[in-house]
């Protein structure tokens, strides 16, 4: 009962985060992918 419970209560957690990492990522998604692209890329030319 008390794990369940537990549980239940980590994935809130885990969903409240998620959401508001979405949430920060729609506001910095300029940003991130400014970032990303590159890396990408460079993961790319590596990998070939």
């Amino acid at each position: 009962m008390y794990l369940s419970l537990l549980s239940n209560t980590h994935r809130i957690c885990i969903l409240q985060m998620v959401v508001l990492t979405m949430a920060f990522m729609k506001n910095k998604a300029f940003d991130i992918f400014s970032v990303i692209n590159p890396m990408l890329k460079m993961g790319k030319s590596l990998s070939q």
